[in-house]
Formats: C-alpha cells, structure tokens, sequence
C-alpha cells in the first residue's frame, strides 16, 4: 500500500495489479515467442523449439495429476521461461517488430538492387573492375564475391544488433562494412541484380549464400528449386559465398529452404519439411560453437552451465507448486535444497553437453533434438517434488 500512495494509485487498482500483474506478464512474453515461432521458425528454430520442449512435459504432467491449480501455475511459469529464452537470444527485443515485417517482406526489404546504396556499391566495384564485362562468367562472379568479402565482414547478429537470427537490409550492411552471412547475401545478390546477372538470396537452417546465372544461358526449366543441389552440381547455377571464401564442407551441407530475389520467392520444400530439416540439421554447431570443448573452454562450458542452473532451478522449483516457508530454520533449509538443485541440474546440462559434443559426428541430423529432450526430461523430473524426498534431499 505504500507503493500505491506514493504513485497516488487506487487500491483496487493496485491490488489488481499485484494480483494479476505477473499472468498478464506472462502471457505477454507468451505473444512475443509466438510470433518469433511464427516467422523465424526456419532460421533459429533450434533455440525456439528448446522452449516449447522444456515447458510442455511438466504442464502434460501437471494436467495427469487433475490439478488444475498447478497446471495454471506451470503454464504461467511456462510463459515465463519462454519470456527468459526470449531475452536471451533477443535482447534487443524492440526490433522485433520490423523484424516481422522484413521477413514477410523479404522481396521488397532484403535483396534491394535499386537502393541508392547498392547502387552506389556497385558503381565502386565496376570502377575496380573497368574489364568486367570482358570477364568470363565464372571470373565475374569470383571478383564480385571478393569485393563483397572485403567491404562486408562476417560478425555475428547477436554482437552487432542483440538479435539472433537479425535479417538486415543491404543498406544497413553497406553502411556498418559488417554483417553475417545472411548481410552478406543480400548485399552480393542485390549487387548482381544490378549487374543484370540472375541471382537469389538462399537459406538454409543455418547458413545464408548466392546462386548466380549466366544469362546467356536458355532459361531453366519450371519447379528447378525443387532440386536445387542438382543443379549446382551440374554448374547451372553458381553457389557464391557458400562459407565465407567460397566453398563449404560437404558435411556441413544443410539443405535449401527458401530461396529469393526482389521478383519471386521459391520454397524448394514444403513448409513443415522445411520445419522439420531446419530442427534436425545441425551440422553449423560442430566447427561453430564446439570447438570451446577443446583445452581449457571446458572449464568455461562446466561454469557456464553452473551459472545457467541458478536461474533454471528458482524457475523449476516455482514449477513444482509448493508454497515456500519463511521461518528463518526454513529459509537455511530452502537455501541447501537450492544450493543441491543448481548442483544438479548444472551437472546434468554438463553431461548433456558433453553427450552432444560426441555423438554430433555420428548422427549429427539428430543430436539436437535428442540433447533438448535429455534437457527436458532433466527439467521435468527436477520439479517434482517427489524426486527430492525420494533421494532425501527434501
């Protein structure tokens, strides 16, 4: 009641307010997920279906018990974690919005071969290049993708704007001289578009690159997105950029998703194979996030986890419905039962981790999915409380 005088607040209000404050909250965090579900299901689905696999079993357990009461309390706890997961890969969430609309507009907003700025790039590149035209096909796209390499330099979405998974605009990558390889695959489409030279922005799961085509070639026959990969091998179309310099590694060879310019959008697969290869290829993580696991970057990966349990387990133990006691014998007795949770859960995230690192070269398709389900389980069975008393913990 004081913070209510001091903000001349009513009661009732107030009262609202801290009654149903935290729900509203919730269910608000729950509209930002879906949307991001929504439209970058292929891109960061990865982090986006780990939420929806750590909350849903403990609700399915909740609703087995016919408690309605916990059931609401985990699905409010549920749209809380998802709300966690959300400010952790977006921080910067205030740009999702025109997030949304870039990616439903992706003709008009992302390969722009008319900007001023495209324009202007390609003009400097033409001046680098007076013998271009002259040019071999194959010598055109090679100079056009080095001069993309040295104005744009790969740096990640989440340094550069906090937003995994960021789609910028060719401009915004020419202005910064920096972006992923999704900046640098518009820019270099929209750069060869202005050249007259077809091309298209592709995704795959993890990786953005260019296809390019002669034009002096007869055009390709209808529904040649439908295999894609075919005809890249066989040199009709031209894959640009594919890793950085050039080329990729063949296991790291992620299937097309989608692929654009400023006039059409082809979808190589249907949507919900497109869903499904984007949770299970997962190829990228190897070279791109496990080489910590090698010398001491383990140590780093063991405290991390650590460090991720203290929030994980305050949330679990929410989870698990029971009402907490304040008396001060109490508190010492949350405090240890607190203390053995992260222990736990943060040796187990350890273990999964490290099990992920050694099976990733031998079924890599599937070691996303199955470390999630091992977090899951974990999650699962850590907010039950009959598992604490069951090991005499609690």
């Amino acid at each position: 009641m004081i913070i209510a005088r001091e903000f001349g607040m009513p009661r009732k209000i107030f009262d609202q307010i801290k009654t149903h404050g935290g729900t509203a909250i919730a269910f608000l965090a729950l509209a930002v997920y879906t949307i991001l579900v929504i439209t970058c299901i292929i891109f960061v689905s990865s982090m986006l279906l780990l939420g929806l696999i750590v909350v849903v079993p403990p609700i399915i357990a909740a609703l087995a018990k016919k408690n309605k009461n916990l059931t609401f309390k985990r699905i409010r706890a549920a749209c809380w974690g998802l709300g966690f997961l959300v400010l952790l890969f977006f921080p910067a969430f205030w740009l999702i919005p025109d997030q949304v609309y870039r990616r439903v507009n992706r003709m008009a907003t992302l390969v722009t071969p008319q900007d001023p700025a495209v324009i202007t790039f390609t003009d400097d590149f033409l001046a680098m290049h007076p013998t271009f035209e002259s040019m071999t096909f194959e010598d055109r796209m090679k100079n056009a993708t080095a001069f993309m390499l040295e104005r744009i330099e790969w740096r990640s979405d989440f340094d550069t704007y906090g937003l995994l998974g960021h789609v910028a605009t060719p401009a915004e990558c020419i202005a910064l001289g920096a972006d992923d390889c999704q900046g640098q695959a518009v820019v270099l489409a929209s750069m060869l578009l202005q050249l007259n030279v077809s091309a298209w922005a592709v995704e795959t799961p993890f990786h953005w690159y260019v296809l390019a085509r002669d034009p002096a070639l007869p055009p390709m026959a209808a529904g040649w997105e439908k295999n894609v990969e075919t005809y890249q091998d066989s040199g009709e179309v031209m894959p640009l950029n594919r890793d950085g310099g050039g080329l990729m590694q063949s296991w790291r060879w992620e299937p097309v998703i989608l692929i654009f310019n400023d006039r059409e959008t082809l979808f190589p697969v249907d949507f919900w194979q497109g869903a499904w290869i984007s949770w299970t290829s997962t190829g990228f993580f190897y070279d791109a996030i496990f080489p910590v696991f090698r010398g001491p970057g383990i140590i780093g990966v063991l405290g991390a986890m650590y460090l991720l349990a203290i929030p994980v387990s305050a949330w679990l133990i929410y989870m698990s419905g029971e009402e907490p006691d304040w008396t001060r014998a109490a508190r010492r007795k949350t405090a240890k039962v607190f203390f053995l949770k992260v222990l736990v859960l943060g040796t187990c995230l350890f273990g999964v981790m490290i099990a992920w690192y050694f099976l990733q070269p031998v079924i890599w398709d599937y070691t996303l999915v199955l470390a999630i389900s091992m977090i899951s389980t974990i999650c699962t069975i850590i907010a039950e409380p009959w598992f604490w008393k069951k090991i005499k913990v609690a």
